[in-house]
């Protein structure tokens, strides 16, 4: 009989639960994240986060991905969110590429590959993956008109004692994040 590696279920579930909170200790800023460089611009900020709440929901047929992410982060009243997981589907995408200022609209039906970023009363920045029934994958900045196909089950981190802004940037021409204490 040969012999190899067999993963249970529940390492599997462990080794998740070490790498995502690895993750977690390392965008606070308790693990180093970068080498120093004193080139770094000071805009270049690390914050350490002591604690962090998580939410679950789950969205149904018909509702627009993004408005109703807008609509959760203020009647939660969260302050420093983030997105941990996202799964689901869409059924009409409207994203806006790196760079552009026009919206690009997809028909058809979409899986959710992934979803990240991160959300303040000031506004979300999310980016979404999604693939189509041919498994290639699209992906730009999350516009309005994403409505739910099935479902989409998300996850979402709030950093207790840190707030997010988002503020006129002059060298990128944006509203970037900023990060503070409470």
């Amino acid at each position: 009989m040969r012999r190899g590696w067999v993963l249970s279920y529940t390492s599997i579930l462990h080794f998740f639960k070490i790498f995502l909170g690895l993750l977690i200790l390392q965008s606070t800023g308790s693990l180093p994240v970068m080498a120093e460089n004193t080139s770094a611009p000071q805009e270049t900020v690390y914050k350490k986060s002591a604690g962090m709440k998580t939410f679950s929901i789950r969205l149904k047929p018909g509702q627009d991905l993004r408005e109703q992410l807008e609509d959760f982060i203020r009647a939660a009243n969260i302050q420093a969110g983030f997105i941990i997981t996202a799964v689901g589907s869409i059924n009409t995408a409207n994203l806006r590429m790196s760079d552009e200022t026009k919206e690009i609209k997809f028909a058809g039906k979409f899986e959710i590959v992934s979803l990240v970023g991160t959300m303040s009363q000031d506004g979300l920045h999310l980016h979404i993956s999604l693939s189509g029934k041919d498994g290639k994958v699209i992906g730009g900045h999350l516009l309005p008109g994403c409505k739910i196909h099935t479902t989409a089950e998300i996850i979402i981190g709030e950093l207790d004692d840190l707030f997010f802004t988002r503020e006129d940037d002059p060298e990128t021409g944006f509203k970037e994040l900023k990060i503070y204490n409470k």
